[in-house]
């Protein structure tokens, strides 16, 4: 492969192979620079020192020599053990000097060369009455007398072998010349770089170029094929290869990254690249901006920046420029449905906030991108509009009939519902990571779309029962949408979206749902009665299916007034009295058709009457819709509606008529008649009961006996009717209603006596019936 990569004839290849296997070792250079040190020795009068920092390669095989171990680097070059050294400031009155000074030396041998450093005090102008303290400063004083002679403050021994390929930082023990004596630490940081004779920078970093493209062609495949969306993550060889061919060229890192950073932009532009590649390639491009030059950190113009660092900009604009175009259609390209789709956004969002904190980079960008926030606002724009235009467009055939277009408007709606609790769940917190509102730009865009489709609502017309369903569904969704602007947290953008009065479109509509509930209410009663059997639904329920039906219809109604939520008071509570009358004109609707059940029922067995479980079903039926409407008020949270009313009344000025008042006095009433209408109708079905409870026979039997007391012909039959009928009323009659039967039995019972007295025959002796 080497071959293809670098471009060579076999003739060169061969040299270089047979170069490559020479015993000796190509020539190497160290960079190391010297960082900081700490805990150094005090040699001034004044508790500090002057430190300054020399540093030389030693060959392995001298450093227990007596020449090493008691003499030092000048020494050294004097005679001619090293080559030679290098030495850094100093850098006045501190124990802890940092120098961050950079140095390359050369290096013969790597496996047995030592890096030496030593640290001395500078004697330059030392010498002065104010560093004189106390008796161990005078000492100090007299030492510093010695004109012109540095103070050796330690020395440490490094071998070359173990740095590792990518480099290291190491902090190093200072010892003094028998090494018994720690004497403080120095850091440094330490690469070797290789050296390829006669090879300019452009050649090296081409050369890097195509073996990164071979590499990347390589590690992309799997059984022959290109991966699609590829991590990009390369195999522990292909890494190794990559960094030693970057350091016989002498390119640094931030060279290597640029050229990765080039070669996978244009495999993405074929495939795809997993995007938090990409922000980590940013991430080591930040981390390596010292390598920069210093007019490129100050952002000078590009004639200025050497080639690769000009092609760096290119490469990183171009990365920007791609990613603000996804951003443009994320609602598109993402499927925010999916984890995936959420991880990709972030992947994006995150590589741009890479980007954006390191300031060289910001300052080369396009200058629509000077901004992240500026520019990710402009992104949700056209996204929202791209994909409502889209959404919109799928739907353009249905548009010449008017149901159908309202059907396809009410799954536009009901879609981006859908898509806005998904974004305030899952999109809002990435971009709010990068310091960007979100949902107050996607409002903006969003709403003009919406309103101006949802115009041409203010002048439809249901044409059928099912167009009012369909219109109060979007009714629903488009109030869902409206109460989700409450997340935008500026209250003037707030104010100004026209979606918040989303209800003006629905008023003509209100009056026809109300109707066409209160229609299909009736008809659902009236079948559930014609399917009523009559009997028990439960041994603990004492009423009949359609009892519960009804009262599971009206709960019906009362939910769809839950779900209209009409925003404006003034209108709300008319329409809340309409849904309450309709609620309480259907209770009474259902006791009068059960009163008239009764009244037609065969209630009598051989000309007399009997109490059965079927009648008593009947009127429980009636008592149970009088206490679902009782519990109305709570089921419909009016209390709450009566708070909130006066909360709008609150803040309306200059009027005399409080809505909450009179909203609480109609509905009351309504309620009440509605209660008494159910109570006569029981009172009704009661009194009827009672008058068919036929007791004269009895007592006119009683009358009619020959004999002077009551015996059992004429006893036995009245007890044995009233325990039939009694024990029937109190084994299935509700308590209530129980007591109202046997309460009108009584009375029954006592006019029927009263009535037969006049008629009792006065016998002698005949004083059992007191006068």
């Amino acid at each position: 492969m080497l071959p293809q990569v670098f471009s060579l004839t076999p003739e060169k290849y061969g040299a270089l192979a047979t170069e490559i296997t020479k015993e000796e070792n190509p020539e190497l250079v160290l960079m190391c620079t010297i960082v900081s040190g700490e805990g150094l020795l005090a040699k001034d009068a004044n508790g500090k020192s002057d430190p300054y920092c020399k540093m030389t390669i030693l060959s392995r095989k001298h450093q227990g020599s007596q020449q090493v171990r008691q003499k030092n680097i000048a020494d050294w070059l004097k005679t001619g053990l090293v080559r030679d050294a290098l030495q850094t400031t100093a850098r006045p009155e501190t124990l802890t000097p940092v120098w961050n000074e950079h140095f390359e030396l050369s290096i013969k041998d790597p496996k047995d060369d030592l890096l030496v450093i030593e640290i001395w005090d500078s004697d330059e102008d030392q010498v002065g009455v104010t560093k004189i303290k106390g008796l161990r400063g005078f000492g100090n004083f007299i030492a510093d007398l010695r004109k012109g002679v540095d103070d050796f403050m330690g020395r440490a021994f490094y071998l070359l072998s173990t740095i590792p390929s990518k480099g290291e930082r190491k902090s190093l023990d200072l010892y003094s010349h028998s090494a018994k004596t720690k004497w403080g630490s120095v850091m440094i940081d330490l690469r070797i770089r290789g050296l390829r004779e006669g090879l300019s920078s452009a050649e090296a970093l081409a050369e890097h170029l195509r073996l990164t493209r071979a590499v990347v062609d390589s590690e992309s495949k799997v059984k022959g094929h290109y991966v699609r969306r590829w991590n990009a993550q390369l195999r522990p060889n292909a890494h190794l290869l990559l960094d030693l061919h970057a350091e016989c060229c002498g390119l640094n890192k931030l060279q290597q990254v640029g050229v990765l950073l080039n070669v996978l932009l244009d495999y993405h532009k074929s495939y795809a690249v997993q995007i938090s590649t990409f922000c980590d390639l940013i991430a080591h491009i930040k981390s390596s901006r010292h390598v920069l030059p210093e007019r490129v950190l100050e952002g000078k113009s590009d004639r200025d920046h050497p080639l690769w660092v000009s092609s760096l900009f290119a490469d990183v604009h171009e990365l920007g420029s791609y990613i603000f175009d996804v951003m443009k259609d994320h609602l598109l390209v993402f499927d925010l449905k999916t984890p995936q789709g959420v991880r990709r956004i972030e992947s994006h969002l995150m590589a741009l906030r890479e980007m954006f904190s390191f300031q060289t980079f910001t300052k080369k960008l396009n200058q629509k991108y000077k901004s992240l926030g500026k520019a990710l606002e402009t992104s949700i724009m056209s996204a929202v509009t791209k994909a409502f235009t889209f959404l919109n467009g799928k739907a353009e055939p249905l548009r010449n009939d008017p149901e159908d277009r309202l059907r396809a408007f009410k799954g536009l709606i009901q879609h981006w519902l859908h898509q806005t609790q998904r974004i305030l769940k899952d999109i809002v917190p990435l971009f709010k990571e990068v310091g960007v509102d979100y949902i107050t730009w996607y409002f903006r865009a969003l709403d003009p779309l919406l309103c101006s489709e949802a115009t041409w609502l203010e002048r439809y017309r249901a044409a059928d029962e099912e167009s009012h369903t369909v219109t109060f569904e979007l009714y629903l969704s488009m109030r869902d949408i409206a109460n989700l602007t409450e997340h935008v947290k500026d209250e003037t953008v707030r104010a100004e979206l026209k979606i918040r009065n989303y209800h003006l479109w629905f008023s003509p509509m209100v009056a026809n749902w109300i109707s066409r509930a209160q229609s299909l209410c009736r008809q659902y009663i009236d079948k559930a009665i014609q399917i009523d059997k009559v009997i028990q639904v439960t041994d603990e329920a004492t009423f009949s299916s359609s009892a519960v039906d009804t009262k599971g219809f009206l709960l019906q109604v009362g939910n769809f007034w839950k779900h209209l939520q009409w925003p404006r008071a003034a209108e709300s509570y008319s329409y809340t009295a309409a849904i309450v009358q309709h609620i309480c004109d259907c209770a009474v609707y259902y006791a009068g058709q059960v009163y008239t059940r009764v009244t037609n029922e065969d209630i009598y067995k051989d000309g007399q009457f009997h109490a059965s479980e079927k009648l008593c079903i009947i009127l429980n039926n009636m008592c149970h819709l009088q206490q679902a409407l009782e519990g109305l008020s709570e089921t419909l949270e009016l209390e709450k509606y009566y708070q909130w009313l006066e909360e709008q009344d609150a803040q309306t000025e200059n009027s005399s008529e409080k809505v909450a008042a009179i909203a609480r006095s109609l509905i009351s009433n309504l309620l009440k008649n509605a209660d008494e209408d159910i109570g006569n109708k029981i009172s009704l079905t009661v009194q009827n009961i009672s008058e068919k409870v036929n007791l004269e026979r009895f007592f006119q039997d009683m009358l009619r006996s020959d004999k002077d007391s009551v015996d059992e012909e004429t006893v036995v039959p009245l007890l044995d009717y009233l325990t039939h009928n009694l024990q029937t009323l109190g084994d299935f009659l509700l308590p209530q209603v129980l007591y109202r039967v046997l309460a009108n039995f009584w009375a029954t019972c006592v006019h029927t006596i009263a009535a037969c007295i006049p008629n009792i025959p006065k016998k002698p002796g005949n004083n059992y019936i007191p006068r």
